[in-house]
C-alpha cells in the first residue's frame, strides 16, 4: 500500500515538471514573427506591416483598392501600381516597401 501513494506522488511531480517545461514552447508558439531570433525578423515585421498596409490603407471602404480582391493573378498588378507611384498620396516609403515585401512573398511574384 506505501508503493501507490509514492507512485502517485512521483507521477504528479513528473507530469508538473513536464508541464512546466512545455508552457514555455506553447507561450512562443504564436503565428507573429517565427523561426530563430534575428534571423529574417526584419523582413517578418516588413511582412505582416505589408499585409496590415494593404487591408487597411488599400482594400477598406473608399480606399484605392476598395472591393479589389487579391490574389495570385491580381498581385502582379498590385505591385506594377505601387511601383509606378499610383499609391504614393496614401502611403509613405516604409507603407510602400512592406508592402512591396508581403505581395512578392505571399503571391510569390519574381522581382
Amino acid at each position: 500500500m506505501k508503493i501507490i501513494p509514492f507512485f502517485s506522488k512521483s507521477l504528479v511531480s513528473a507530469l508538473g515538471f513536464s508541464l512546466c517545461l512545455s508552457s514555455g514552447f506553447v507561450q512562443a508558439s504564436g503565428s507573429f514573427g517565427g523561426g530563430v531570433a534575428g534571423v529574417d525578423s526584419q523582413k517578418n515585421t516588413q511582412y505582416h506591416r505589408g499585409k496590415s498596409v494593404l487591408r487597411k490603407q488599400l482594400l477598406c471602404d473608399a480606399c484605392p483598392l476598395d472591393g479589389s480582391k487579391v490574389n495570385r493573378s491580381t498581385a502582379p498588378e498590385i505591385l506594377a501600381k505601387l511601383k509606378s507611384g499610383k499609391f504614393s498620396a496614401v502611403l509613405n516609403g516604409e507603407d510602400e516597401k512592406a508592402l512591396s515585401t508581403y505581395l512578392i512573398r505571399r503571391y510569390r511574384i519574381d522581382k
